[in-house]
């Protein structure tokens, strides 16, 4: 039984990566952003209106400059390998 919690974390782990690499690809952490956002079609009232206080700054090593950058160091060290890239 002691081998099972190396592997329950070696695989809580895993799952945490990909959890977080799915909802960097869907833009899920937007999900409350665009609920309210289609809202506002159905509810005109102020309260149910996107301000700028719903909106947050993209964290710096997520902007597309930065992201961009990552990408093409990566392109170059996998010799133009695109699915090695990514």
């Amino acid at each position: 039984s002691g081998g099972d919690s190396g592997s329950s974390s070696s695989s809580s782990t895993f799952q945490s990566r990909i959890g977080a690499t799915y909802r960097r690809w869907t833009y899920s952490y937007m999900n409350r952003i665009f609920r309210k956002g289609a809202l506002q079609k159905k509810d005109k009232s102020a309260e149910a209106q996107l301000t700028q206080q719903d909106l947050y700054r993209t964290p710096r090593d997520t902007e597309a400059a930065a992201l961009g950058s990552k990408f093409w160091d990566l392109y170059e060290r996998t010799d133009g390998n695109f699915l090695k890239t990514l």
